[in-house]
């Protein structure tokens, strides 16, 4: 009788470790997309800038640039304080959202002015907490500046904030 009882005591103990020990565990769930948005957002330097890779690297006209992306307001503004002719001409500022592919957030594939005629789509080819990598095809232009813009450019930045 007393061995039942043990067993019983042991088993009740265990089945109330587990119940307790197993609760609720949302803290741990992270949103993918919330958790994109923390990485992209804030201020980030220009590294290096190809235009039409490998054949031209624009880095050196590129030095002071840098984007900002606000990820409550979803925001962003490009700083070009040497005003370098680029694709940052049109798209200085406003407002973004990431693409959407098969009815869900695309995290690879953020808008610049979303909701404009013609928005720039960027692929982010690399994000981590303190480097951003995208690739993005300029084809807006009319015109001899905005023509030497046109064509394909990957950026690299660092994060500064």
């Amino acid at each position: 009788m007393k061995k039942i009882a043990y067993l019983l005591s042991v088993g009740a103990l265990f089945s109330l470790l587990t119940f307790f020990g197993c609760g609720d565990d949302n803290g741990g769930d992270v949103d993918p997309v919330q958790e994109q948005i923390n990485r992209l957002s804030g201020t980030w330097n220009a590294t290096s800038v190809l235009y039409n890779p490998p054949t031209e690297d624009r880095t050196p006209a590129y030095t002071n640039f840098s984007l900002t992306f606000n990820g409550s307001a979803k925001t962003y503004s490009a700083n070009n304080p040497d005003n370098t002719p680029g694709p940052f001409d049109e798209f200085s500022s406003g407002d973004w959202d990431f693409g959407v592919s098969n009815g869900e957030p695309d995290l690879r594939n953020i808008l610049l002015n979303p909701s404009a005629v013609g928005p720039l789509s960027i692929e982010i080819l690399d994000l981590t907490d303190t480097e951003l990598e995208i690739t993005f095809i300029y084809n807006q232009g009319q015109g001899g500046r905005v023509k030497a813009v046109d064509g394909t450019w990957v950026m690299t930045f660092e994060k500064a904030n």
